[in-house]
């Protein structure tokens, strides 16, 4: 058994509080641009993708409205505090997406599933290049653009049947 595989068992062994003082124990020693990513990471995996999935689950109600603005708040203070990350760019382009006109209730639930995967898929990288983050937010526009134009056919085509 090598060095890792050990601190990962002894990890696992390891109440909920107790591993995230040995995430920030180990953070602490990671050189300072990494060890931003890291809590950006963090920030992303135990925030945004909770509050995505809550949205999905909410989506019809007053639940997905109180969750939306946990995730526009959060969103806010992570790009306040995390300016200069790489990361950032996917969060920024998702926060003007969500925020602008209240787009956020305009898509449906299966939007939202989609944005979890292309964030969890940043977040869980073990390196992350500049081309992957440009991919995503790319893949993020599109599935944007489509769903809201979904979105705004069927709002027209529902209000021609109200005329009838």
């Amino acid at each position: 058994m090598n060095v890792e595989q050990a601190v990962l068992e002894n990890l696992r062994l390891l109440p909920t509080a107790k591993q995230r003082d040995v995430l920030l124990f180990v953070q602490s020693l990671l050189p300072s641009e990494q060890a931003t990513f890291q809590a950006l990471r963090l920030r992303l995996i135990e925030e945004v993708l909770p509050l995505l999935g809550k949205i999905q689950r909410f989506h019809d109600g007053l639940p997905s409205a109180v969750y939306a603005n946990r995730l526009l708040r959060t969103m806010h203070q992570i790009l306040e505090l995390f300016p200069d990350e790489p990361l950032t760019q996917f969060i920024q382009f998702l926060f003007k997406i969500l925020s602008t006109d209240n787009h956020w209730s305009q898509y449906p639930t299966s939007y939202y599933r989609q944005v979890y995967i292309l964030l969890n898929d940043l977040v869980t990288r073990f390196q992350l290049e500049d081309e992957a983050i440009q991919l995503s937010i790319q893949a993020l526009d599109a599935l944007s653009t489509d769903m809201l134009q979904s979105a705004n056919t069927i709002a027209v085509e529902l209000d021609e049947v109200d005329d009838w």
